[in-house]
């Protein structure tokens, strides 16, 4: 072990409120060892409040980012749930017998009120991109159904708005406008009903972004949620995208309609 190491891990067990943090951990948020920072966490002190504080008091080197404090400054102040623990780390000397390890490590714990179920860190790591995955999937499905209803309900309104006014339409073509002027009216019209919304929600999007950063950046990667230039103009591409697909069907519609029938029309 690194002797620096040797020195964190003291330095770390002298404060009760220590935290040894990855050096990317430190970069990402500006720390340096000495400041004391305030974190906000799901888990509830006894006081009731959410903000845990600690002095950063030194680094250690890890293939992940994220931080180390001691056990019984969490245990002894936490709400609920103490005396428990969620995770261990075991190190072992040779790696081709973590299967054997793991299963001796579980015999202990067979038929206990808490069994544990101990896995390499690479089969975990395998089983939580897989969750990914499936989490990703899922989202991405549900997210696709609620495009296509939104998409569905925004055509069909605008189906209705193009169709009430074809003697409108109609008139401007006997008064000389061609045919690709009309569809370019309503084209203008669809990008009306779609573009302001898109704009609204690309802004909560931008506002929020900070939110999502703080709360999930040491997870997903610094930078991982951001509104830049590029993902707003993707966003209203894909708006005015929608907006021709909407308009597209009506348009002609109205387009191909003989003037004399669409004047009769309303």
């Amino acid at each position: 072990m690194n002797p620096k190491w040797h020195a964190d891990i003291a330095a770390l067990r002298a404060n009760r409120t220590g935290m040894l943090v990855t050096p990317g951990l430190l970069e990402h948020w500006g720390w340096k060892v000495g400041d004391t920072v305030t974190l906000n966490s799901s888990i509830l002190k006894a006081d009731g409040s959410s903000n845990w504080t600690f002095t950063i008091a030194g680094t250690f080197a890890a293939p992940d980012e994220f931080a180390v404090i001691n056990y019984d400054y969490l245990d002894t102040a936490r709400a609920k749930d103490r005396g428990t623990a969620e995770l261990f780390y075991v190190i072992i000397a040779d790696p081709s017998k973590s299967v054997a390890m793991s299963a001796a490590i579980d015999r202990i714990f067979a038929n206990s009120s808490h069994e544990s179920l101990t896995l390499s860190q690479n089969v975990r790591a395998e089983l939580q991109a897989k969750q990914m995955g499936d989490v990703e999937f899922f989202t991405d499905a549900i997210m696709g159904a609620v495009l296509f209803t939104l998409a569905f309900l925004t055509g069909n309104t605008l189906r209705q708005a193009l169709q009430e006014r074809a003697r409108e339409f109609a008139v401007l073509k006997a008064s000389g406008y061609s045919d690709l002027r009309v569809f370019g009216l309503a084209y203008a019209e669809a990008l009306l009903l779609y573009l302001p919304a898109a704009a609204l929600g690309l802004l909560v999007a931008w506002t929020l972004a900070p939110v999502g950063e703080r709360e999930l950046g040491v997870v997903l990667g610094a930078g991982a949620i951001v509104v830049s230039p590029m993902v707003a103009a993707a966003g209203l591409s894909c708006a005015a995208a929608l907006a021709f697909v909407a308009a597209a069907p009506p348009s002609l519609g109205l387009v191909r309609m003989p003037i004399p029938t669409a004047l009769g029309k309303g």
